[in-house]
């Protein structure tokens, strides 16, 4: 006699229990994995900005070593003044960006051989509009990497996340039209303008200072940083095109009482350093070394760190 083959009636899979508790099991493994996947991902952003200060300190240090003098703040006080930046292209593997600087356009007026960024026939050839990935922090939210309408120099021009240091105290102007700027007009590596006698403004320019002149040595003296923009102002006014030093304020920082870190000040104040990286700002020194901050590093050593001629102990920080 044959027997019917017996079938469980219970058919094989998951109960609604069994698949709730599996979600809750794999949304628990996402929760605790998701932190270290943010935190692996700005430690790789937070190396690669710290690579692009480690080339620019090291750009710095070959302009000085081709040149003999590191790379004035800004051309002059006006609106056809150019930056620091300028000068260390050749250095950063972006010969063809300085050629188009130098090479001489005609009707456009030049300083220490560089063409006028904020002259028409200069913004045309399209040079100042190309992005320096050297110059972005991969951890910055900005919304933009050129210039916006509301750029005092033109739309379209690249901008960038780093500054050089001015130094703790901004000197006031002698006066005069347009002002002298008699004396250092800073204490830090990258004065705006250095002249001693009101002839010199024409007749013997500042050109920058030689190393020998960073008199608290180049391991102890800041020489540039992740530069704050406040949000919403990316692309203008402190964020104007790296290019230009019109305003000033686009590729320069001070570092001192005056200047604190972003996070010990208020969100608005846009001539400090800072960073979007959680609590510490990276910043190069002179001697190409690439050091993290704390946000909540006090102005008294700050100072010390931007001053390069306090001759003072820098205490522990």
């Amino acid at each position: 006699m044959i027997h019917p083959r017996r079938t469980d009636a219970r058919q094989a899979g998951f109960t609604l229990v069994e698949l709730l508790v599996v979600i809750a099991i794999i949304a628990t493994l996402i929760g605790l994995l998701l932190p270290a996947v943010q935190a692996a991902r700005e430690a790789a952003r937070r190396s690669a900005c710290t690579n692009n200060l480690k080339q620019l300190g090291l750009a710095i240090q070959s302009h000085h070593d081709a040149k003999k003098r590191i790379p004035r703040a800004r051309s002059s006080n006006d609106k056809a003044s150019h930056s620091w930046f300028v000068h260390i292209l050749p250095f950063i593997e972006q010969q063809t960006i300085y050629d188009g600087f130098s090479s001489k356009i005609v009707g456009v007026p030049q300083q220490d051989g560089i063409n006028d960024p904020s002259n028409a026939k200069m913004i045309a050839t399209g040079v100042m509009q190309t992005v320096v990935s050297t110059m972005l922090c991969p951890s910055s939210p900005r919304d933009t990497k050129v210039t916006t309408s509301a750029s005092t120099v033109a739309p379209g021009l690249t901008c960038g996340d780093y500054a050089i240091n001015l130094g703790p105290t901004w000197y006031a102007t002698s006066g005069g039209n347009p002002p002298q700027n008699l004396g250092s007009t800073s204490d830090g590596p990258f004065p705006l303008l250095m002249w001693t006698t009101s002839s010199q403004r024409t007749g013997r320019p500042f050109k920058g200072l030689k190393f020998s002149e960073i008199e608290d040595g180049l391991s102890k003296t800041l020489f540039g940083g992740e530069k704050w923009i406040p949000k919403g102002q990316f692309g203008k006014g402190s964020d104007d095109s790296m290019y230009s030093a019109s305003p000033h304020e686009n590729a320069i920082r001070m570092a001192g009482p005056e200047g604190l870190m972003a996070e010990a000040v208020t969100s608005t104040r846009f001539y400090t350093f800072g960073s979007h990286h959680q609590n510490v700002v990276p910043v190069v020194f002179g001697d190409g070394r690439v050091e993290a901050l704390s946000t909540e590093l006090a102005g008294s050593v700050l100072e010390l760190l931007g001053n390069r001629m306090d001759h003072q102990p820098i205490p522990s920080y």
